[in-house]
């Protein structure tokens, strides 16, 4: 197991997520180490989002909806989807 899919398990570990549905943009996504981060709140705040919790594709300057979740390690994206 590489160190990319061990910060995938340990962020796949939710812990409680919000009902709030935000919108943000992708400020950076890898697609080969399959992750990456939605800035918010006007640029104020970033979240971390793994491919497991996108539906479809997601690449950088997209604008997306999600919810937020708290795990272990910090916050991170949920149901993310890319806005048409």
């Amino acid at each position: 197991m590489n160190i990319f899919q061990k910060i995938a398990n340990l962020f796949s570990k939710k812990e409680s997520t919000s009902s709030t549905v935000r919108e943000g943009v992708v400020k950076f996504f890898n697609r080969n180490k399959k992750f990456g981060f939605i800035s918010y709140n006007n640029g104020k705040d970033e979240v971390f989002v793994h491919k497991s919790d996108v539906t479809g594709q997601i690449r950088k300057n997209d604008k997306v909806t999600f919810q937020v979740t708290k795990t272990k390690k910090g916050l991170a994206a949920v149901n993310v989807n890319r806005i048409k």
